[in-house]
């Protein structure tokens, strides 16, 4: 039965209980019309549901509903556990799409095992103030960043049979009073920077559906905003999915469906009794209904009972610290105090409660009652055979503790570096639920004091849901920041302090020296119930460049353990070619054990990545690219998508077909080493039956595998999309490479 066919046997007042919310974040079943009910959950890192069963709606309770507690222990005593990835401030870090898109398919995975159809998330708001409550959820200051990570979240999850609900729609960047606080926008700045990354994904993934905030703009609120919902969303863009709204952000039902909502919630009688009464009396045509039943059926019939599969939890978490590896941050490096050695040297200091209990993700909605969890103390002792001892430093982050600090200062004074895990907690969600101050927590801020007093080799290890100021950082030599980065966390900063992965993750946003340096400082949280986006478009980067105030750290800005250089990036349409050269034989081990690096285009971004080699990705559907280097102290670069399997170098003249001067390969495939830390290139990945012309292998002398003269190789590169893989060289003539001429 098509969705017209159902609408025409479905009562006015059926379809106006299939645009309200029935049991608690579901929609309303309607057995007699076979449609099923659909389960929504949150959230933004992973998936919240509750194991008890749903409430009835006709005993559901507004007040209980919208003042629900989602992290206490009685809460999550109730709570599904799941699999906790890096939270959006975090993923934003690897400045890589892709990486957003696996995480959503692991994400779509738990959802359809634990029922669930749509998953309230990703959130895409532009960071606009390093105060937001929520501002941990959100990805950039930049809508082309924040709009493209989001869009390879939503594929991941739709193409896994789960459907997205991108939010909040729009400017939701405070959450003070969020729910009557109005805020004053230009129109300028509307739409070039917070409705921008919205329309970039809406355009790139579709959403099935889009979630409109609580907040007023410019004196309407959003859910009644028919420019909003309906001229730009739909008119302009061409969305055609679901539009709902935030739990309890509707103030007038009627109003909110004339100007373009679809779907509201929480269970109201109220709204399902005005929607009737409305269409009887001719206030709202039938047709206009149906409109907003067809969209929710739409998304109902095709996401309702997922077909559910067993997780693998442990590959997922083996993702979930890969990721917070990648998006880690490597802030300040002085002296190249990291990585650390496990072999050789002084004791080491672990001083923090984090270390043992580290704060991993934020709070409210979005908190994922995590299945399992790394704790950094224990991943840094399993990775050397130094001397490790522990200090708590603290009880309660926000009271120091001077029996506690002289235990830490001791141990500091005695080791050869200390390890500080420090960073800043999210107050409690309320209607007043931003951040008070940018400081991290005050006693860590006295722990990282008192130990850089009497060790020069301090490292702080941060946890942080947003931007930090740091007073304290010209007395350490190493700032690592992890951010909210899921439960991998503690194995992932194990792993980058012993140097078996290089920091690539590069700072979505700007970080300010203080709080008063921002942008907004002025308007923020706004006051008189109106809050006035006073720097236009000059959010983040943009202010600080046209202002000339030196923020602590750039956007973009992030350093690795190796150095490197890239020029002469030439744009040929969908590609885009670099070289790259590493000055010493270290560096290029350092990348090729670990590295990554981003250089981010207004449509793609390359990643210069190793994982058993040195190589480069381009975060761009469909599309397989090799980068090449001139040889003299350079690496071949190649770009891989998820491989099937390796194929030795030494093993590719295998498929070479001699009379034709092709390779075919039978299955899909990478390149690797042929040992002794040796790179190749190009790298592709390439399915059961690509061809092309020729391969390119240089960097290396392989007397099985002869190679081309190294200065008749200034630049190349491999296009292809799987269905059509031929050669370019954009310096010199195509060679022969299989007979070394």
């Amino acid at each position: 039965m098509n969705i017209q066919e159902i609408l025409s046997k479905l009562s006015v007042r059926e379809k106006a209980v299939l645009c309200v919310s029935g049991d608690q974040l579901c929609t309303a079943a309607l057995p007699d019309r076979s449609i099923p009910r659909l389960v929504m959950t949150d959230g933004t890192t992973g998936v919240r549901i509750l194991k008890t069963p749903p409430t009835p709606p006709e005993k559901a309770q507004f007040r209980t509903a919208i003042n629900a507690s989602f992290d206490s222990p009685e809460a999550l005593a109730v709570t599904e556990e799941a699999t906790c990835f890096p939270a959006g401030s975090s993923l934003a870090c690897s400045w890589d799409p892709s990486l957003a898109e696996e995480i959503g398919a692991a994400v779509a995975a738990e959802c359809r095992a634990l029922g669930a159809g749509v998953l309230f998330g990703p959130g895409l708001n532009t960071r606009r103030s390093p105060l937001d409550g929520r501002g941990f959820e959100y990805y950039s200051e930049d809508p082309v960043l924040a709009g493209d990570m989001t869009a390879g979240y939503v594929k991941g999850l739709q193409d896994h049979g789960v459907g997205a609900c991108v939010k909040h729609f729009v400017c939701n960047n405070s959450n003070y009073m969020r729910t009557i606080y109005d805020n004053i926008v230009e129109e300028r700045a509307l739409r070039e920077i917070f409705l921008a990354a919205f329309e970039r994904v809406i355009k790139k993934s579709r959403p099935a559906s889009v979630m409109a905030s609580y907040n007023l703009i410019n004196g309407t609120h959003v859910c009644e905003s028919r420019r909003l919902l309906t001229d730009i969303l739909r008119d302009e863009w061409g969305y055609e999915g679901m539009i709902i709204s935030d739990c309890g952000a509707v103030k007038d039902h009627l109003k909110a469906f004339r100007a373009g909502l679809d779907f509201e919630m929480p269970h109201s009688k109220i709204a399902i009794d005005k929607l009737v009464r409305a269409v009887e009396s001719g206030e709202m045509a039938e047709a206009e209904l149906d409109g907003h039943c067809r969209r929710v059926l739409e998304v109902v019939l095709r996401y309702a009972e997922p077909e559910a599969a067993p997780v693998d939890f442990a590959k997922h978490h083996t993702l979930a610290r890969d990721a917070a590896a990648r998006c880690a941050v490597l802030l300040k490096n002085e002296a190249e105090l990291l990585p650390l050695s496990g072999e050789s040297g002084g004791s080491i200091a672990v001083l923090g409660r984090w270390a043992r209990e580290p704060v991993f993700q934020g709070t409210g909605c979005a908190i994922v009652k995590a299945k399992m969890q790394d704790i950094p103390l224990e991943e840094i002792r399993a990775r050397t055979s130094r001397p490790v001892v522990y200090a708590e430093g603290y009880n309660d982050t926000k009271i120091p503790d001077e029996a506690l600090l002289a235990q830490a200062e001791e141990a500091a004074a005695q080791a050869e570096c200390a390890v500080v895990f420090a960073g800043a907690m999210l107050p409690p969600e309320t209607d007043d639920y931003n951040r008070p101050t940018m400081d991290i927590e005050p006693a860590q801020e006295a722990l990282i004091r008192r130990a850089a007093a009497v060790n020069k080799n301090v490292i702080v290890v941060l946890m942080n849901c947003e931007s930090v100021v740091m007073p304290w950082i010209d007395g350490v030599r190493a700032v690592l920041d992890m951010w909210y980065c899921g439960q991998g966390c503690g194995a992932a900063a194990a792993q980058l302090l012993f140097g078996e992965r290089s920091p690539g993750g590069k700072l979505p946003v700007t970080m300010p020296r203080r709080l008063e340096d921002c942008p907004d400082y002025l308007h923020f949280p706004g006051e008189n119930h109106r809050h006035l986006y006073g720097e236009g478009i000059y959010v983040g980067y943009r202010y600080y460049d046209k202002k000339r105030v030196e923020p602590l750290f750039p956007f973009g800005h992030g350093l690795s353990y190796t150095a490197f250089t890239y020029s002469d990036l030439l744009d040929h349409g969908p590609s885009i070619f670099a070289h790259v050269i590493f000055p010493s034989p270290r560096d290029k081990e350092l990348m090729h054990q670990a590295g990554s690096v981003a250089v981010h285009c207004p449509d793609a971004t390359i990643n210069i990545t190793a994982g058993i080699m040195p190589a480069a990705r381009l975060a761009e559907e469909g599309l397989s690219i090799a980068l090449g280097t001139d040889v003299g102290g350079g690496h071949g670069m190649g770009i891989y998508r998820q491989a099937a399997r390796a194929v030795q170098a030494s093993k590719v003249k295998e498929f070479y077909e001699p009379e034709n001067r092709r390779l075919t390969f039978p299955e899909a495939f990478y390149l690797a080493t042929a040992g002794g830390g040796r790179c190749f290139g190009p790298v592709g990945t390439f399915k059961e039956g690509s061809r092309f012309d020729a391969l390119v292998i240089q960097g290396v002398e392989d007397p099985g595998f002869p190679m081309a003269p190294a200065e008749r190789l200034e630049r190349f590169c491999y296009i292809g999309d799987d269905r059509n893989i031929t050669a370019r060289y954009i310096d010199g003539a195509k060679l022969n490479l299989f007979d070394g001429k």
